[in-house]
């Protein structure tokens, strides 16, 4: 299927109006980047499970009717090469390197699988402990 992809430099006090252009324009989709997925969340009507459980999203879609739609496909992705290395057991031992937006979308895929959770975050104490509650 032919389709047009790029990417979009937004500054950060633009977001909004930039996304709420984009898909007024004709835009389908689109893929957000780390400092906008908080925001991006709290643009959209119609979220994914995984979505809801982290309040972050990564990725956005236009369906019928104009409404939009999120979803967060960051533990799904990591999970998915896991298991294709055979990396990911139940009951394995994950080394959460970083907490932010990104980490917080991978919380549902650990808790599925069960595994122990260790988070370690170098900036502050207090986002790692907000994932540990979100966990």
């Amino acid at each position: 299927m032919p389709h047009f992809y790029c990417k979009i430099k937004v500054p950060y006090e633009d977001f909004e109006s930039i996304v709420s252009y984009f898909f007024t324009q004709g835009g389908l989709g689109a893929n957000i980047t780390t400092s906008f997925k908080e925001r991006a969340y709290r643009l959209f009507e119609q979220h994914t499970e995984h979505a809801k459980c982290t309040g972050v999203v990564n990725t956005l879609k236009l369906l019928d009717k104009n409404k939009l739609f999120s979803d967060n496909t960051d533990g799904v992705r990591l999970f998915t090469d896991l298991k294709r290395l055979n990396l990911l057991i139940p009951w394995d031992r994950i080394l959460l390197i970083g907490a932010g937006a990104a980490a917080e979308g991978r919380h549902p895929f650990i808790i599925e699988k069960a595994c122990e959770l260790v988070i370690t975050n170098r900036r502050t104490l207090s986002q790692a402990q907000k994932l540990e509650q979100l966990f």
